[in-house]
């Protein structure tokens, strides 16, 4: 039997976020099209998921938080993927903007042709920070 060892439970939650980020970078190729409001939210998904990645694999704590320069706040100035995961805070607001009404009943569109050309930079960027995580990981 496996202990869980605060290394192995490490370990288990980078790749289980990595996981996810893949899965939501799928949903997001794969909606872009045809929903882009949810495929930006999924963009954003991927996005942060991989943010968690990189910050578990430097042990900082990150919270309930969802916006990407807050949660890029955490990563060190001089970080090898501070700036590129930067690059994606405008999708900070996709979890509300795209999903929801505003008070005014106003519902918001992504640009839906910048929306396609995020996805090779999104792939980038997971590619990446998995190879600052994996040699680095326990």
């Amino acid at each position: 039997m496996n202990k869980l060892t605060p290394e192995k439970l490490r370990e288990d939650r980078i790749n289980g976020f990595l996981k996810i980020a893949d899965e939501e970078f799928r949903a997001a190729e794969s909606l872009v099209a045809a929903l882009p409001r949810q495929a930006a939210y999924m963009m954003q998904q991927s996005v942060e998921k991989t943010l968690r990645a990189v910050l578990e694999r430097d042990g900082v704590p990150a919270g309930p938080g969802h916006n990407i320069a807050n949660l890029v706040s955490l990563l060190s100035k001089a970080h090898p993927l501070r700036d590129d995961f930067l690059a994606f805070d405008d999708l900070s607001t996709a979890s509300t903007r795209y999903r929801y009404p505003s008070e005014k009943g106003l519902v918001a569109e992504p640009d839906v042709a910048l929306l396609p050309k995020r996805l090779q930079p999104l792939l980038a960027l997971r590619q990446r920070a998995i190879a600052y995580i994996k040699p680095l990981s326990v």
